[in-house]
């Protein structure tokens, strides 16, 4: 057929002589087979290599990369309140805003990839590929940050060159603690890379004693390049935390500043206005003392520092240093809230949450009286001496002064000023200017007068002197001794009336004594009772040991003690010492709140108050935070909030006897001849007792008033001291005058109709 298909050469079988073997087997399928042997066999082991490394290794490689650190950092709560009796605020937490802006926004000269990151941000994908638009995008960055500063500058209305000094020192700062990273890390790696092994070289016929076959040695050379990861020549740098954080650049600001921000926060790229707690004293000048002060608690106290208490807390938490903030730190403190921060191996955070909320401190009420408090720190600033000037003139006149007011039924403290004083803001905001002129101030502001200033008492203790003749019942209170101005010789032991007149006080009875202050009296009352008779007595008014106050830090004085044989130990005594020790001399010191605790033993009819500046009424809530009613451990001493404070009666002291002593203390103001008659107030009747204590060394004497109000029906007691300041009657007496004319004022004390007034 035509369609047929045909073959143009004929088919015929070819001979032996013919055939050409050119595949050795005659099949062209095993050549395919080799060649895809050949080309399949490497891919395959790439192939099996690549499974491997997804499958079984990935987890070593990616490991680092998907690290993440999980870290706590503290909620800010608000600690307690510290108030006054009449409801004025001395201490508490205010919020305020501060202003941070992000490291990457302040660093100059920019970081590169940042400032990549940020242009590339404001283009897409496709002008990306284009330099020209990506440096243009970076320069527009550039410009952002030049007018953001500037519009912060104007906002906060400071300089530009004051922001860029801040801008440096945190750039200074950050850069400082990456070079240290930095330098830490490359000595780590040092120290942890292996020496190179020494390689050992031979002649080339000794070779071959060394030598494997060349099959072997190239397969371990081709494991090696697949399975060992090529050493990374360079390092990444390192990036801390404070590359990524915000850093303070204002503190405080002030609403209008922080609205103008927060609503127009495009315009201040990198800005972050936080809240922050901050510990304020709107009477800062006032009682600072007693109020103490709280700052925030350093690294270096945490590691040193071994109470439990202490380890719970972190850098940055607020501690009481002093004062009621320091002993009542347990009541006051508020319990920081907790969150949770997840971040990369960067530094980023991925994720964050709140594990537990803040837990706002208690409030302490003091039972000082504000307005007195005030009144009374006046009256001492104008009799203290001026600080020192630099031309080498002397100071005249007191060089501190000291007044302690208390409850004589409740131990409750009205008023316990000092001066000179120190101001509270030096402490949580120090000028450098104003603190070095305080702690180079000779007269020793920052001393705490009301609880450690330890002094001779002076004629003050002769009160107690009275108190031990009297109980011994060696003299007769109404019966006469007389006075020649000394006890046994002119030269010594002699009243204070014969050094300056060259008289004595003639015949004395004891409230006579005193009345006008008579040494010889008391120094015969002294040789007749002995020194361990007073001191015993001296002992049981509490005298010598800590009062007790919540105030940390106080001290007792020193009293001399008596061993069984009533001899003084632990010091040298002599007969004339025993003389001295009868009118508040000898190596006698004690504080004026001790003092005026014994006095207002002696006014409400021998109960020991225990001296508080706490309201512990049962409305105040002085528990701790978990209610459980368990005993705070103190500062100074340990304190059961729940306790019952009630005064203690003093062993072995009459009514008869603290009558008499009454009695004498009332004619102290009452009569001309009374040494405290410059105290004297028209209607209210009061008792006292003057003091000058010597010093000696060319020092002036430390001037004394101490007595109760009223002086028929007491109710408060004060103790007055002026450091250096002369006589009692003269300086100090005039001072409580002043002070309790303020209380009456006040309505604390009242005014009644009397047709006689004793005047100087």
């Amino acid at each position: 057929m035509r369609n047929a298909p045909h073959i143009r050469y004929d088919r015929q079988p070819l001979g032996d002589g013919d055939r050409h073997d050119v595949g050795g087997d005659g099949s062209p399928a095993v050549r395919i087979l080799i060649v895809m042997l050949v080309l399949v066999a490497p891919v395959g082991a790439i192939a099996a290599r690549l499974v491997r490394l997804q499958g079984q290794l990935s987890d070593d490689f990616t490991s680092s990369w998907e690290f993440t650190t999980v870290s706590e950092e503290p909620i800010p709560c608000r600690d307690g309140r510290i108030l006054s009796i009449d409801g004025q605020v001395l201490a508490h937490d205010r919020l305020r805003y501060d202003l941070l802006v992000h490291y990457r926004w302040l660093e100059d000269p920019p970081d590169d990839g940042w400032l990549t990151h940020q242009a590339y941000a404001s283009l897409s994908r496709h002008a990306r590929r284009d330099r020209e638009q990506v440096d243009r995008a970076k320069q527009q960055v550039l410009e952002r940050r030049d007018r953001m500063w500037a519009r912060l500058a104007a906002t906060l209305n400071v300089s530009q060159s004051d922001l860029g000094s801040t801008r440096a020192d945190i750039q200074r700062r950050v850069e400082h603690i990456v070079e240290s990273v930095t330098r830490r890390r490359d000595e780590r790696i040092a120290a942890e890379t292996p020496p190179p092994v020494p390689t050992l070289e031979l002649a080339a016929h000794d070779t071959m004693l060394l030598d494997r076959s060349w099959w072997s040695r190239l397969w371990d050379a081709a494991s090696a390049q697949l399975t060992t990861p090529p050493r990374r020549e360079r390092l990444d740098p390192v990036i801390v935390r404070e590359e990524l954080d915000h850093h303070e650049v204002a503190i405080d600001v002030n609403l209008d500043t922080v609205t103008t921000i927060e609503t127009a926060a495009s315009h201040f790229p990198g800005v972050l206005i936080r809240p922050a707690s901050e510990r304020v004293y709107p009477h800062s000048e006032i009682a600072g003392h007693l109020v103490g002060v709280r700052t925030e608690l350093r690294p270096d106290e945490l590691s040193a520092n071994d109470d439990a208490d202490v380890e719970t807390r972190r850098a940055g938490d607020r501690v009481g240093r002093d004062g009621i903030e320091r002993s009542f730190d347990a009541i006051l403190s508020g319990k920081p809230g907790t969150r949770r921060f997840i971040r990369n191996r960067g530094g980023e955070v991925i994720s964050q949450s709140i594990t537990s909320d803040p837990v706002p401190g208690e409030d302490v009420t003091l039972t000082l009286d504000l307005n007195l408090q005030r009144t009374a720190e006046r009256l001492l600033d104008d009799v203290i001496a001026p600080p020192p000037v630099d031309d080498g003139t002397k100071m005249t006149g007191p060089q501190g002064g000291c007044m302690v007011v208390l409850d004589v039924r409740t131990g409750d403290i009205l008023t316990a000023a000092a001066a000179p004083r120190h101001d509270l803001s030096l402490l949580t905001r120090p000028d450098p200017d104003k603190w070095e002129a305080a702690i180079s101030d000779p007269r020793r502001p920052f001393f705490p007068r009301v609880t450690q200033m330890t002094v001779p008492p002076g004629s003050v203790f002769k009160l107690l002197t009275a108190v031990a003749l009297l109980e011994s019942g060696r003299i007769d209170p109404d019966e006469p001794l007389l006075c020649r101005g000394y006890l046994d010789h002119p030269s010594r032991n002699r009243c204070y009336i014969f050094r300056h007149y060259g008289v004595g006080h003639g015949d004395v009875r004891l409230s006579d004594a005193i009345c006008q202050s008579c040494n010889v009296y008391f120094f015969e009352a002294a040789r007749t009772l002995g020194p361990a008779v007073i001191s015993d007595w001296a002992t049981r008014f509490g005298l010598g040991v800590p009062t007790g106050i919540e105030v940390p830090g106080e001290r007792g004085g020193h009293l001399p003690r008596a061993d069984r044989s009533g001899k003084i130990v632990g010091e040298q005594w002599y007969n004339g010492s025993t003389l001295q020790f009868g009118i508040g001399q000898a190596s006698l010191t004690v504080t004026p709140l001790q003092v005026a605790r014994m006095v207002a033993a002696i006014a409400n009819g021998g109960y020991l108050v225990t001296p508080t500046v706490v309201n512990r009424n049962p409305e105040s809530r002085l528990k701790p935070a978990d209610s459980s009613g368990q005993p705070i451990q103190l500062v100074s001493h340990e304190v059961e909030f729940d306790r019952d404070r009630r005064p203690e009666r003093i062993h072995g002291v009459s009514d008869e006897t603290l009558d008499r002593v009454r009695e004498g203390m009332e004619l102290v103001v009452s009569t001309k001849k009374g040494t405290g008659r410059r105290a004297a107030i028209e209607g209210i009747p009061i008792a006292g007792k003057t003091g000058t204590a010597e010093v000696g060394g060319g020092k002036g004497d430390h001037a004394w008033f101490v007595g109760f109000v009223p002086a028929d029906a007491p109710r408060y007691a004060f103790a007055i001291v002026l450091e250096h300041g002369g006589s009692g009657g003269r300086d100090a007496a005039p001072l409580a005058k002043s002070f309790i004319e303020a209380m009456a004022n006040t309505g604390l004390l009242h005014r009644r109709p009397t047709t006689e007034v004793v005047h100087e």
